[in-house]
């Protein structure tokens, strides 16, 4: 494949896209982050931000707490450790969890509601 860019009215060709940059001036953007948000100014000042490799993780996990999950949260976590994963999105339904304003009433009360979880730990 070949790439090409018009600079200052002359075609630069090159067989890389890493070659168009440098003829540029710029250090190459990975796709990911060609978004608009100012990365061919970070690019020209050397400022782009380091890419952080894969993202290996769960990122749709229910609890007990989702009327579809069947373990504990504490349980969800300890497996995850075990695997070793970097992320673990939770993503339970509503179902036994107090709402926004209940949990407003709940603390206005001085009372508190429902049930406190233990802390859990992390590495």
């Amino acid at each position: 494949m070949r790439y090409s860019e018009i600079v200052g009215g002359r075609v630069v060709a090159s067989a890389t896209e890493e070659d168009i940059y440098e003829a540029l001036g710029l250090a190459w953007i990975p796709p990911a982050l060609r978004e608009d948000a100012g990365e061919i100014e970070a690019a020209a000042n050397g400022t782009l931000p380091r890419p952080i490799g894969d993202v290996i993780g769960d990122f749709h996990v229910h609890t007990s707490v989702s009327g579809d999950g069947r373990s504990s949260i504490e349980e969800v976590v300890a497996a995850a450790i075990g695997r070793g994963p970097r992320v673990l999105a939770i993503t339970d339904h509503a179902e036994g969890t107090l709402s926004a304003s209940a949990a407003r009433r709940c603390s206005s009360s001085g009372q508190g509601c429902g049930r406190s979880r233990p802390s859990l730990a992390t590495r």
